[in-house]
């Protein structure tokens, strides 16, 4: 019976020195995961800054499209503003074709006035 009981005893000396390295496995593996939650805070704050970072450009890109669209549209006006020169000028040249034909045709009245008082 004493022998039982030393092999009992020895089973559960056994026991006692698995469950000890049990132990520091367990301790080891909350170290563990302790540092997974740490790097993981780690990563949830970069991720926020990067977030951040984007809705920044994102609000960067609609200013500078609202840019893009107000310089377009002064380009247009400005395009209209050149068409309505361009209009002007060609009436002008119309003017001063008709300027010209005018001058010629007084012109030509002078030398005909001439050639009379020449033959008086």
């Amino acid at each position: 019976m004493l022998t039982v009981f030393k092999d009992v005893h020895t089973v559960f000396k056994e026991i006692q020195t698995v469950a000890k390295d049990m132990l520091t496995v367990l301790k080891d593996v909350h170290t563990v995961f302790k540092e997974i939650q740490t790097v993981a805070k780690d990563m949830l704050t970069v991720l926020k800054d990067v977030h951040t970072i984007f809705k920044d450009i994102q609000t960067v890109v609609k200013e500078v499209m609202t840019v893009i669209k107000d310089v377009h549209a002064v380009f247009k006006d400005i395009q209209t503003v050149l068409k309505d020169i361009l209009t002007v000028l060609k009436d002008i040249q119309s003017v001063f074709n008709y300027i010209q034909i005018i001058f010629k045709h007084i012109e030509a009245l002078l030398h005909i006035c001439r050639q009379q008082f020449r033959a008086m």
